[in-house]
């Protein structure tokens, strides 16, 4: 990945966060991060990968960023000058299911003496 593609996904992800952040406070009390975004080589598609504490809120959240989606862009715009705002994609991050998954097999191990 170019430095430029890096670069643009860190401004990104922070202008997502703190819209995504702003914006979620009126519609849930859960705790909400963008974990990661992912530029396409063209700058015009970024997905967005949020992190929540279990897939039933995020199945809560999703249809709320949906709706939103196009206000997100637009404010997103507004803060990162680029020749065109990106189409904003989101997805599950499901990294904290698999940190949990690999826990539970860790803790069903026998331990030896």
């Amino acid at each position: 990945m170019s430095h430029r593609i890096q670069k643009v996904s860190s401004v990104v992800k922070r202008s997502v966060s703190a819209i995504i952040s702003s914006l979620l406070k009126e519609y849930t009390k859960e705790f909400v991060s963008v974990s990661e975004v992912i530029m396409s080589p063209d700058l015009q598609i970024a997905k967005v990968y949020v992190s929540v504490q279990n897939e039933n809120i995020w199945n809560k959240i999703k249809p709320f960023l949906e709706l939103e989606k196009n206000k997100i862009r637009k404010l997103v715009g507004n803060e990162v000058k680029l020749r065109f705002t990106p189409e904003l994609r989101f997805f599950y991050d499901d990294t904290l299911d698999k940190i949990e998954s690999i826990d539970k097999l860790l803790a069903s191990i026998p331990k030896s003496e």
